[in-house]
């Protein structure tokens, strides 16, 4: 990696996305938002991470662990989506499931339903991979999505991620088991894309 990430990524990041939204750090005044817009089943039913009912104890949570992490490692991990009011609407964050040190990440993202329908997901991926990419943080992203979950594959098919592989019965949710379509961006094919 050409850069230690850890100086390059910094909390106080802040990604725009088109001219009506932006990306920066999640804080406890997003709690009522956070709390309002994922108590929704129609997003919890394509997470594995997101409770149904979701209170504001786990935006609190949520938010504290988020806040921990980052400060303990020097990196942000987690971007609010923004209205351009301010006002949260969603979150797309890394996961790093193999380690703060790897040089690749799981990412996951989630948007209120108000706001679904409009393309606005697809911009957040493109503006946070141009972000991730352009900052050399990570030589590769990938997105595991629920096998159902057509728009998200619409969604990251159409900011240049490409399927690499089903996983069968990758996730429990409830007594059912979820197979997984597994996405991923490279640095290679970012730098491809991007010079068409």
């Amino acid at each position: 990696m050409a850069a230690n990430k850890k100086t390059i990524s910094k909390t106080s990041d802040w990604i725009t996305v088109g001219q009506n939204y932006h990306l920066t750090v999640v804080d406890y005044p997003d709690v009522p938002n956070m709390a309002k817009y994922l108590n929704e089943e129609r997003i919890s039913s394509q997470s594995f991470t997101i409770p149904h009912p979701y209170l504001r104890s786990d935006a609190e949570h949520f938010i504290e662990q988020t806040l921990a992490f980052e400060a303990r490692e020097g990196m942000q991990s987690f971007w609010a989506i923004r209205a351009s009011s301010g006002d949260l609407i969603g979150g797309i964050g890394l996961l790093f499931s193999e380690g703060v040190d790897a040089h690749s990440s799981d990412f996951g993202y989630w948007l209120a339903v108000p706001f679904w329908n409009q393309g606005i997901m697809t911009q957040v991926i493109r503006a946070f991979t141009r972000h991730v990419f352009g900052k050399n943080l990570l030589q590769r992203l990938y997105a595991k999505v629920f096998a159902g979950n057509r728009a998200s594959c619409r969604v990251l098919e159409k900011s240049g991620f490409r399927m690499i592989r089903l996983e069968k019965a990758a996730f429990q949710k409830g007594s059912r088991d979820i197979d997984a379509i597994v996405y991923e961006m490279n640095n290679e094919m970012y730098t491809a894309q991007n010079q068409q």
